[in-house]
């Protein structure tokens, strides 16, 4: 079995502080992570006292039964807050947080959209609801709102009034422009895109001016311009995915920094 889920703790107290999931070396990797973070600085002092362990969990034959794992073990099992994971894990919007014992719509009770306001054909509400189009947006939405606290930055209710607008967007009021997340109806992979806040004429030439040195020459000049596009564009040469799997939170998470990183550097 490749694919494994596994915890990092402290061996004197036994107290996890992390839950991951991965397969070869993967457990080994976050000793030599260069990055800085709450995590690294819990290991850096667990090595010193020597007391930093890190134990498989459970084994499994593929990465959707990792995936599911890894998230009961974050959200309900040892608790988001008392670890140092940056996203809750997939689907966790469907995952009762650890010691939460209320009734749930959507858990205890299966939540039904409401979307027969005639903007969605029948044929549109069964895609909506076949390829779990609010689930996955929920949990993007609870996996990246934690990412905007201490920042101007604000993320929208999930959007679903019609099948062309499905998605979440992350605004701020100082700026006139806001990233979007779309998720089509076939539910597989996010469109991340730079959109204009405002449609007049002068809104969009600030749009493009704050793009710059972009020129967008497509059909929708001045109003949007997608990801993949935006780093072709601006010559950036940047290893992030830029239509990252509906369900793949890590990855998402990453591409909402990556741009949020690039409003603010043309906002600044």
């Amino acid at each position: 079995m490749d694919y494994y889920v596994y915890i990092l703790f402290d061996t004197k107290a036994n107290d996890v502080f992390y839950v991951g999931k991965g397969k070869g070396f993967r457990i080994d990797h976050h000793e030599n992570d260069a990055i800085e973070s709450e995590k690294t600085a819990k290991i850096k002092a667990l090595q010193e006292a020597e007391r930093f362990g890190k134990r498989v969990v459970g084994r499994y034959n593929t990465e959707n039964e990792a995936h599911a794992v890894e998230a009961i073990l974050i959200k309900w099992v040892y608790g988001f807050d008392n670890l140092t994971n940056k996203v809750h894990g997939r689907y966790s919007s469907l995952i009762r947080s650890a010691g939460d014992y209320g009734k749930i719509p959507g858990i205890d009770v299966e939540k039904t959209p409401s979307l027969n306001d005639g903007s969605f054909t029948k044929a549109q509400q069964e895609k909506f609801v076949k390829n779990n189009i609010e689930a996955k947006l929920q949990s993007i939405k609870e996996n990246i709102e934690p990412l905007l606290e201490g920042t101007e930055f604000t993320m929208s209710e999930i959007i679903g009034k019609s099948p062309a607008d499905t998605g979440l967007w992350i605004n701020n009021p100082s700026m006139d422009v806001s990233i979007r997340l779309k998720l089509p109806l076939a539910g597989r992979t996010i469109s991340p895109e730079f959109v204009s806040t405002n449609t007049d004429k002068e809104s969009k030439a600030r749009f493009a001016q704050a793009m710059a040195p972009l020129k967008i020459n497509n059909g929708s000049v001045g109003s949007y311009i997608g990801l993949q596009n935006y780093l072709e564009r601006a010559g950036i040469d940047k290893d992030i995915e830029v239509r990252p799997k509906a369900d793949d939170i890590d990855e998402i998470f990453d591409v909402v920094i990556f741009m949020m990183e690039q409003l603010q550097a043309k906002h600044s």
